[in-house]
Protein backbone atom coordinates (compact mmCIF):
# COMPACT_ATOMS: atom_id res chain seq x y z
CA UNK A 1 0.00 0.00 0.00
CA UNK A 2 1.54 3.54 -0.74
CA UNK A 3 2.23 5.71 1.94
CA UNK A 4 0.06 8.47 2.68
CA UNK A 5 0.59 11.95 1.94
CA UNK A 6 1.99 14.11 4.98
CA UNK A 7 -0.46 17.05 5.89
CA UNK A 8 -0.11 19.77 7.33
CA UNK A 9 -3.31 21.96 8.83
CA UNK A 10 -2.08 23.61 12.21
CA UNK A 11 -1.22 27.49 11.74
CA UNK A 12 2.42 26.41 13.34
CA UNK A 13 2.92 23.31 10.91
CA UNK A 14 1.98 25.60 7.89
CA UNK A 15 4.27 28.08 8.99
CA UNK A 16 7.20 25.74 9.25
CA UNK A 17 6.46 24.23 5.79
CA UNK A 18 5.81 27.20 4.01
CA UNK A 19 8.80 28.33 5.31
CA UNK A 20 11.14 25.36 3.79
CA UNK A 21 9.36 26.32 -0.12
CA UNK A 22 9.89 29.89 0.82
CA UNK A 23 6.53 31.28 0.18
CA UNK A 24 3.77 33.19 2.47
CA UNK A 25 0.55 32.14 3.76
CA UNK A 26 -0.53 35.45 2.54
CA UNK A 27 0.63 34.89 -0.74
CA UNK A 28 -0.67 32.10 -1.66
CA UNK A 29 -4.15 33.54 -0.03
CA UNK A 30 -4.11 36.35 -1.75
CA UNK A 31 -3.69 35.27 -5.09
CA UNK A 32 -6.26 32.35 -4.68
CA UNK A 33 -8.43 35.12 -3.86
CA UNK A 34 -7.88 37.56 -6.74
CA UNK A 35 -8.61 34.26 -8.89
CA UNK A 36 -12.02 33.67 -7.43
CA UNK A 37 -12.50 37.93 -7.80
CA UNK A 38 -11.71 37.70 -11.36
CA UNK A 39 -13.86 33.92 -11.77
CA UNK A 40 -17.13 35.59 -9.83
CA UNK A 41 -17.23 38.55 -12.05
CA UNK A 42 -17.77 36.37 -15.35
CA UNK A 43 -21.81 36.00 -15.95
CA UNK A 44 -24.18 33.57 -17.77
CA UNK A 45 -23.15 35.29 -21.33
CA UNK A 46 -19.64 34.15 -21.20
CA UNK A 47 -18.50 30.67 -22.60
CA UNK A 48 -18.75 28.24 -20.04
CA UNK A 49 -14.99 27.39 -20.45
CA UNK A 50 -14.27 30.92 -19.37
CA UNK A 51 -14.56 31.21 -15.89
CA UNK A 52 -12.29 28.63 -15.24
CA UNK A 53 -9.75 29.70 -17.72
CA UNK A 54 -9.82 33.33 -15.64
CA UNK A 55 -9.69 32.06 -12.90
CA UNK A 56 -6.17 29.85 -13.59
CA UNK A 57 -5.08 32.83 -15.04
CA UNK A 58 -5.60 35.58 -12.75
CA UNK A 59 -4.43 32.68 -9.49
CA UNK A 60 -1.28 32.95 -11.55
CA UNK A 61 -1.09 36.28 -12.37
CA UNK A 62 -1.56 37.43 -8.72
CA UNK A 63 1.14 34.40 -7.50
CA UNK A 64 3.69 36.09 -9.75
CA UNK A 65 3.06 40.04 -9.13
CA UNK A 66 3.62 38.58 -5.14
CA UNK A 67 6.32 35.90 -5.77
CA UNK A 68 8.75 38.98 -7.43
CA UNK A 69 8.94 40.91 -4.74
CA UNK A 70 10.49 38.05 -2.84
CA UNK A 71 12.75 37.31 -5.95
CA UNK A 72 10.56 34.36 -7.16
CA UNK A 73 10.99 34.13 -11.15
CA UNK A 74 7.71 33.90 -13.30
CA UNK A 75 8.23 31.59 -16.40
CA UNK A 76 6.31 29.88 -19.24
CA UNK A 77 8.90 27.71 -20.75
CA UNK A 78 7.56 24.97 -22.88
CA UNK A 79 4.33 26.17 -22.17
CA UNK A 80 4.25 25.68 -18.66
CA UNK A 81 3.69 28.34 -16.54
CA UNK A 82 4.43 28.47 -12.72
CA UNK A 83 6.89 30.62 -10.21
CA UNK A 84 10.88 29.45 -10.03
CA UNK A 85 12.39 30.07 -5.95
CA UNK A 86 15.75 32.31 -6.19
CA UNK A 87 18.11 29.65 -5.78
CA UNK A 88 15.81 27.56 -8.76
CA UNK A 89 15.16 24.85 -6.80
CA UNK A 90 11.39 25.03 -6.65
CA UNK A 91 8.56 25.80 -8.25
CA UNK A 92 5.22 26.54 -8.08
CA UNK A 93 2.03 26.25 -10.78
CA UNK A 94 -1.61 26.19 -10.44
CA UNK A 95 -4.32 23.74 -11.00
CA UNK A 96 -7.56 23.01 -10.03
CA UNK A 97 -8.74 19.90 -7.32
CA UNK A 98 -11.52 17.69 -6.92
CA UNK A 99 -13.78 17.66 -4.12
CA UNK A 100 -10.80 16.18 -1.42
CA UNK A 101 -9.11 19.49 -1.74
CA UNK A 102 -8.17 21.18 1.37
CA UNK A 103 -10.09 18.73 3.71
CA UNK A 104 -7.56 16.43 6.06
CA UNK A 105 -9.06 12.75 5.27
CA UNK A 106 -8.00 9.17 3.95
CA UNK A 107 -8.68 10.29 0.52
CA UNK A 108 -6.41 12.35 -1.45
CA UNK A 109 -7.34 14.68 -3.86
CA UNK A 110 -7.06 14.51 -7.41
CA UNK A 111 -6.06 16.92 -10.29
CA UNK A 112 -9.67 17.89 -11.87
CA UNK A 113 -7.65 17.33 -15.76
CA UNK A 114 -5.29 15.38 -16.89
CA UNK A 115 -1.77 16.97 -17.29
CA UNK A 116 0.62 17.04 -19.73
CA UNK A 117 4.40 16.23 -20.35
CA UNK A 118 6.15 19.05 -18.51
CA UNK A 119 3.85 18.14 -15.35
CA UNK A 120 4.78 14.28 -16.00
CA UNK A 121 8.86 15.49 -15.84
CA UNK A 122 8.32 17.14 -13.15
CA UNK A 123 6.68 14.86 -10.99
CA UNK A 124 8.81 12.34 -12.03
CA UNK A 125 11.50 14.79 -11.10
CA UNK A 126 9.84 14.92 -7.50
CA UNK A 127 10.19 11.07 -6.98
CA UNK A 128 14.07 11.20 -8.03
CA UNK A 129 14.85 13.87 -5.62
CA UNK A 130 12.64 12.33 -3.05
CA UNK A 131 14.80 8.81 -3.37
CA UNK A 132 17.85 10.83 -3.26
CA UNK A 133 17.10 12.32 0.00
CA UNK A 134 16.02 9.28 1.28
CA UNK A 135 19.08 7.04 -0.06
CA UNK A 136 21.85 9.07 -0.42
CA UNK A 137 23.49 12.54 1.34
CA UNK A 138 22.70 16.11 -0.48
CA UNK A 139 25.88 16.35 -3.22
CA UNK A 140 27.79 19.16 -3.05
CA UNK A 141 27.17 22.13 -4.58
CA UNK A 142 29.78 24.48 -6.01
CA UNK A 143 29.15 27.84 -4.35
CA UNK A 144 26.83 30.24 -6.78
CA UNK A 145 25.68 26.99 -9.06
CA UNK A 146 22.43 27.51 -9.59
CA UNK A 147 20.62 23.69 -9.61
CA UNK A 148 19.09 22.64 -13.09
CA UNK A 149 15.48 22.87 -13.94
CA UNK A 150 15.73 18.71 -13.79
CA UNK A 151 16.62 19.21 -10.53
CA UNK A 152 13.77 21.55 -9.04
CA UNK A 153 10.72 20.14 -6.74
CA UNK A 154 7.31 20.95 -8.10
CA UNK A 155 4.70 22.25 -5.72
CA UNK A 156 0.94 22.68 -6.98
CA UNK A 157 -1.50 25.26 -5.41
CA UNK A 158 -4.99 23.41 -5.51
CA UNK A 159 -7.97 24.76 -5.58
CA UNK A 160 -11.70 23.94 -5.74
CA UNK A 161 -14.76 26.44 -5.30
CA UNK A 162 -18.20 25.03 -4.12
CA UNK A 163 -21.22 27.02 -3.25
CA UNK A 164 -20.15 28.33 -0.13
CA UNK A 165 -16.40 28.03 0.33
CA UNK A 166 -13.23 27.90 -1.40
CA UNK A 167 -10.81 25.09 -0.37
CA UNK A 168 -6.86 25.47 -1.52
CA UNK A 169 -3.55 23.50 -0.13
CA UNK A 170 -0.02 24.17 -2.02
CA UNK A 171 1.05 20.31 -1.91
CA UNK A 172 4.04 18.08 -3.31
CA UNK A 173 3.12 15.44 -6.10
CA UNK A 174 4.33 12.06 -6.43
CA UNK A 175 2.18 10.01 -8.81
CA UNK A 176 -0.28 10.36 -11.57
CA UNK A 177 -2.88 7.84 -12.85
CA UNK A 178 -3.13 6.77 -16.34
CA UNK A 179 -4.94 9.56 -17.48
CA UNK A 180 -2.00 11.78 -16.56
CA UNK A 181 -4.04 13.34 -13.36
CA UNK A 182 -1.90 13.66 -10.38
CA UNK A 183 -3.49 11.58 -7.75
CA UNK A 184 -0.89 11.40 -5.06
CA UNK A 185 1.52 13.39 -2.80
CA UNK A 186 4.14 13.57 -0.61
CA UNK A 187 3.51 16.78 1.27
CA UNK A 188 -0.42 18.63 1.74
CA UNK A 189 0.13 21.87 3.61
CA UNK A 190 -3.46 22.60 3.79
CA UNK A 191 -5.26 25.79 4.61
CA UNK A 192 -8.03 26.99 6.24
CA UNK A 193 -11.16 27.13 3.80
CA UNK A 194 -12.29 30.79 2.71
CA UNK A 195 -15.96 31.36 3.01
CA UNK A 196 -17.56 32.60 -0.36
CA UNK A 197 -19.51 35.18 1.52
CA UNK A 198 -16.78 36.73 2.93
CA UNK A 199 -15.55 37.95 -0.01
CA UNK A 200 -17.27 41.40 -1.34
CA UNK A 201 -19.36 40.77 -4.54
CA UNK A 202 -17.80 37.46 -4.73
CA UNK A 203 -21.12 35.69 -5.98
CA UNK A 204 -22.94 35.56 -9.23
CA UNK A 205 -26.53 34.36 -8.46
CA UNK A 206 -27.65 34.17 -12.21
CA UNK A 207 -25.23 31.58 -13.13
CA UNK A 208 -24.62 27.50 -13.03
CA UNK A 209 -21.77 25.32 -12.17
CA UNK A 210 -20.04 23.40 -15.54
CA UNK A 211 -20.86 20.31 -14.10
CA UNK A 212 -24.22 20.78 -13.52
CA UNK A 213 -24.32 20.54 -9.54
CA UNK A 214 -27.12 22.16 -8.03
CA UNK A 215 -26.02 25.73 -6.34
CA UNK A 216 -22.47 26.44 -7.91
CA UNK A 217 -22.73 29.85 -9.39
CA UNK A 218 -20.53 30.52 -12.40
CA UNK A 219 -20.61 28.26 -15.62
CA UNK A 220 -16.65 26.95 -15.33
CA UNK A 221 -14.56 24.45 -16.64
CA UNK A 222 -12.04 24.22 -13.94
CA UNK A 223 -8.73 25.38 -13.80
Amino acid sequence: MAEPARSFHQPHERVTQLHRVGVSEETIKTAVLRGFVARSSCTSFDPPSYPGTVQWAQTHRALRMLAVAQDWTPTDAHNYSRIISPDAKIAITVATGDENTGIESEAEPRTKHKKGTETTLAVETNVKLDEQLTLWPAPKVVQDQKPTISAQTLWIVLITTTQEEIRYELSRPKGQDEQGRVVSWYDRIIFDPIEIESIPSGKNDDDDDDDGDAGVYVPVERI
